[in-house]
């Protein structure tokens, strides 16, 4: 998936050097700007401070289960009813207001599809490829990343007829608000623009109309968040990622990007992109609301928002008019929050319900902070150990309001983008009022997601869907479009075969044992040779793998969990990276000195995924 931040998540369980340094006085420093905060749950008590303690659990009301537990199945079946195929990476699906029976689907290659009456039209809606910067298709979080109709779109009599809103990655240049660091170099700029529906055929777009909204200068192609919807009052609302330097402190943001209220990283917008409600802002091409937070007072007018990590999908409740906003973790914690105007989700501060010490992946109820800044819970937080080991990345979805699955009424559909070990997303669903999640049943076998889940997306009747991939990257066309459906026959649970003799370690011809050998005689020895101050390994003891990880999208990911060597397994080649020596994006951009590449054979790849799969048990 895009994402979905999954570069810094990942790899900055390997970036000790990033240390958190802040204060009680940086944050007591910090002014009231909160005209509407949520009420802040006080921590109680105490947790211990090491990872390994929260491993597993549930965060959640304030509270925190050390149980070593996962989330249980649920006894709400679903089947899902495949409606279009033959995408890359479909991010956005959703309706046009007096469309009742199109959809439209955002792929972030560029390109706008329509469904109609359940047929996927093959001439593109609109082809936003001239305006983006160039994607890498192996893994890239740039690109179309968000879609949105005005409210008024059917209203001839108003000007937001014919309107609608997308959010796009597009080369540097001028923008609205640039780069706070000087130090920083652009990536690329993000940027929200208008375009009008053809009078004369309803499957264009009149490409004169383009208008640029909002746009701002980020420094790496991570981090994006990308979501657009609009609310009840009729008013835009915008996801923006911290740019993947969530944890960069500087002198403008001693408190990480995403609490600096001069920067939209991080961070909810709320504007009117028509110019109609409040005060003109920016540079003008749209107003926001007097009742945002900053509004007349230091700050950016357009935050509605703060303290964000990466908001994967965002959504509003189309009975309540709550704003649900998915926010992928960086360590161990996912998170999903009801974003309320003024609200301070706590990035990079805190993660889920927890405080974070002065290293990276360490969390406690007693940091000297705490209770100091109207910092919110969420309303749903999760460690990866809950749903199981591995990598783990949140997807926001949709409160379900339909009629064809009766019992699913009012809950809350959400899912994870992959599983530890292979790319099959989960679909859960939960109240968010008690904080109660459950794993659907997927009939007929319950089996995972045939792919990667990267986004949901709802129709103007309230159903919902599903949006999946089979490739990390923006290419290919194997992206689909499902709906769910309600499954009323015997749900079959699947059944997880446990290790026999012939996969043992005990085998010398088994896959585990080949594997353990290859680790041992072929990675690690590799890197004694880029780094004669690693002692020559007698086993695999010296860089045991701690956990599996997706990274960038490759099918493996291993490192000791303590800045050591990090491999990469691809279909055909594995990779080793010395990656606490190296800056991020060298890394990303296969730059780094001393990269080395070792081949490696389909069946020693198979056996390598084996052996690390055995130590995670």
């Amino acid at each position: 998936m895009i994402r979905l931040s999954l570069f810094s998540m990942n790899t900055q369980h390997s970036f000790n050097v990033f240390g958190l340094v802040i204060t009680t006085a940086i944050l007591l420093a910090q002014p009231d700007l909160w005209a509407e905060p949520t009420a802040s749950k006080q921590p109680s008590g105490s947790i211990p401070n090491s990872k390994e303690a929260i491993a597993n659990g549930i965060v959640r009301g304030g509270s925190f289960d050390r149980k070593a537990q996962r989330m249980p199945k649920g006894d709400i079946a679903v089947g899902l009813q495949e409606v279009a195929s033959g995408l890359a990476v479909p991010l956005v699906l959703t309706f046009a207001p007096g469309q009742k029976h199109r959809l439209y689907v955002a792929d972030q290659i560029g390109i706008i599809r329509i469904v109609d009456h359940a047929r996927l039209l093959s001439e593109p809606f609109l082809d936003l490829r001239p305006w983006l910067k160039e994607v890498t298709p192996a893994y890239d979080e740039r690109g179309l990343l968000g879609l949105a109709f005005h409210p008024q779109f059917d209203r001839k009599d108003h000007p937001g007829f014919r309107k609608f809103y997308t959010f796009t990655s597009e080369p540097p240049g001028p923008c609205e608000v640039p780069l706070t660091n000087a130090a920083d170099k652009v990536d690329h700029l993000n940027v929200v623009t208008e375009w009008r529906a053809s009078d004369d055929d309803t499957n264009r777009v009149d490409l004169g109309s383009r208008r640029v909204v909002f746009s701002y200068a980020t420094p790496n192609f991570h981090h994006n968040g990308g979501s657009l919807a609009f609310g009840h009052d009729g008013l835009l609302y915008i996801s923006v990622g911290d740019g993947g330097t969530g944890l960069v402190f500087t002198d403008k943001s001693p408190m990480g990007i995403a609490q600096d209220i001069e920067s939209p990283r991080g961070k909810i917008l709320r504007i009117d992109p028509l110019g109609l409600q409040g005060v003109k802002a920016g540079t003008g091409q749209y107003s926001a609301p007097s009742d945002n937070p900053y509004v007349g007072r230091p700050g950016l007018d357009a935050i509605f928002a703060l303290g964000l990590r990466n908001p994967w999908r965002m959504s509003v409740d189309r009975v309540t008019g709550e704003l649900l906003v998915g926010d992928v973790g960086q360590s161990a914690i996912e998170e999903v929050n009801i974003v309320k105007r003024g609200g301070n989700c706590g990035w990079p501060l805190k993660e889920g319900d927890s405080y974070r010490k002065d290293n990276p992946g360490k969390f406690t109820k007693d940091a000297p902070w705490a209770g100091q800044a109207p910092l919110i819970d969420p309303a749903l937080a999760y460690t990866r150990g809950y749903i199981q080991s591995g990598v783990l990345s949140v997807v926001g979805g949709y409160v379900y309001r339909g009629t064809a699955i009766p019992r699913l009424q009012g809950r809350y559909v959400f899912g994870n983008w992959t599983t530890s070990g292979g790319l099959h997303g989960q679909l859960f669903h939960a109240d968010l009022r008690s904080g109660e999640m459950k794993e659907f049943l997927i009939g007929p076998s319950d089996e995972p997601l045939d792919g990667y889940l990267v986004a949901f997306g709802e129709d103007a009747e309230g159903e919902l869907y599903a949006l999946t991939t089979s490739l990390a990257g923006p290419k290919g066309t194997t992206g689909k479009v499902l709906r769910l459906v309600a499954f009323h026959g015997e749900v079959k649970p699947r059944v997880t075969q446990m290790a026999t003799e012939e996969t043992s370690l005990g085998r010398a011809d088994s896959p585990i044992a080949r594997g353990k050998r290859l680790f041992t005689e072929k990675l690690c020895a590799t890197c004694h040779q880029i780094d004669p101050a690693v002692p020559a390994p007698p086993g695999e003891a010296l860089h045991a793998p701690r956990f599996l990880d997706k990274f960038w999208g490759q099918p493996l990911q291993v490192h000791d969990g303590i800045g050591g060597p990090l491999i990469r397994v691809d279909f055909n080649e594995a990779y080793f990276v010395e990656s606490v020596k190296e800056p991020m994006k060298k890394i990303h951009e296969g730059s780094t000195p001393g990269m080395v590449v070792a081949p490696m054979t389909d069946d020693e790849i198979n056996a390598l995924m084996a052996y690390v799969k055995s130590l995670s048990k």
